[in-house]
């Protein structure tokens, strides 16, 4: 194993330390890992080590993890060969350039095209694969980074590439295939299909819709909700329902949002950062932070995406008007998997937590937004 960037971390030096797995997979460890927009340029030089014209950096210990997660990078060239995943839901979010991701029956007819850019287009930046459909991305721009996110562990017998599409040593039929795909598009552009949610409460909203995707568009009908109802917190999770295996949610925040200290046990969670800035504070079990991590969306410098360890005590301060995240954790649901610690009171806000808060600046040297 080859080991990269025995430094490299704005923060915390250890926390974005690599291994090379294969010459197209690379390995993240330390606690917590934590990447931004900048560190993720390694991925376009790793790509050029790739005869496949792809590579990745998992950010998940190992195979027989529970989450998985991973940075992609492809080419535009890249033949990803049409494939599904038995008893697994998956999702891509896209951090730079553009893509397609094409849906198909069991026989290879296309059932939904779904054009894909990243935070700042006014395209769909975050899609959620259904288990068991068949599905492949077409990259459109000259190289796309992509956020992926399924459920563990890995079973390489869970995923069955299909008959009706070329294998990718046939480049000649490959050429062929993805040319049909591109005419199909043309030929019938789609619609915006209405987004369909339930409200559950008066802080979530839930998809109905297996096949789902987030835009902007999304982000607006929160804030107007928040607004509203005068929250300062709500939600859309993407999963059906709480047993799901792999869970996702659309979480804007407001500034007076107070999250009290947690920890969960046996699961790991991440944040990715779409638009905002906050921290995330990390403590020892007697309530002394180890850990702060400067968070932001694109275009602030700072850490776009964080994952908190399992049973790890955490906490996130929110240092703008608002903040609009990604979080994913495997489930299936369960409140037992949340405690709470004694040395952390829960407050209604932010404002009647400002003593806890004031504390906790006094003990890191760092006055919060």
């Amino acid at each position: 194993m080859q080991f990269l960037w025995e430094d490299f971390s704005l923060e915390t030096p250890a926390m974005n330390s690599l291994k090379m797995m294969t010459p197209e997979a690379y390995q993240a460890f330390g606690k917590p890992v934590n990447y931004s927009f900048d560190q993720l340029s390694f991925l376009k030089s790793a790509i050029k080590e790739s005869s496949r014209n792809r590579s990745r950096i998992c950010t998940h210990d190992n195979s027989e993890e529970k989450l998985h997660e991973m940075f992609v990078i492809y080419g535009k060239d890249t033949y990803v060969r049409p494939n599904r995943h038995f008893g697994k839901d998956e999702s891509i979010l896209v951090v730079e350039g553009s893509c397609d991701v094409y849906f198909f029956d069991l026989d290879g007819k296309i059932l939904e095209i779904v054009e894909m850019g990243d935070i700042a287009s006014n395209l769909p930046y975050y899609c959620r694969i259904p288990k068991e459909i068949f599905h492949t991305v077409v990259i459109n721009s000259d190289q796309v980074i992509l956020f992926e996110a399924t459920s563990g562990p890995f079973d390489p017998e869970d995923t069955y590439y299909a008959d009706w599409s070329p294998p990718e040593e046939r480049r000649e039929q490959i050429a062929s295939f993805k040319q049909k795909l591109v005419e199909f598009k043309l030929r019938n552009r789609q619609g915006k299909k209405q987004k369909r949610l339930v409200e559950t409460n008066q802080n979530v909203y839930q998809e109905k819709e297996a096949l789902c995707w987030l835009s902007k568009s999304d982000r607006d009908f929160l804030w107007e909700k928040m607004r509203a109802k005068n929250l300062d917190r709500i939600r859309i999770c993407s999963h059906q329902d709480p047993s799901h295996l792999l869970h996702e949610m659309l979480m804007l925040f407001s500034h007076d949002t107070y999250i009290r200290p947690s920890e969960h046990t046996d699961k790991e969670e991440s944040l990715f950062i779409l638009e905002g800035e906050g921290r995330y504070v990390f403590f020892d079990e007697s309530g002394n932070v180890d850990e702060v991590v400067a968070l932001g969306g694109p275009g602030t410098g700072k850490q776009n995406y964080c994952r908190v360890p399992k049973n790890t005590y955490h906490m996130l301060i929110v240092d703008s008007e608002y903040m609009l995240v990604k979080e994913t954790t495997s489930g299936p649901f369960s409140r037992s998997d949340t405690i709470f610690p004694v040395w952390a009171e829960d407050y209604p806000a932010r404002q009647e937590a400002r003593p806890y808060i004031e504390s906790l600046e006094k003990q890191i040297g760092v006055k919060f937004g």
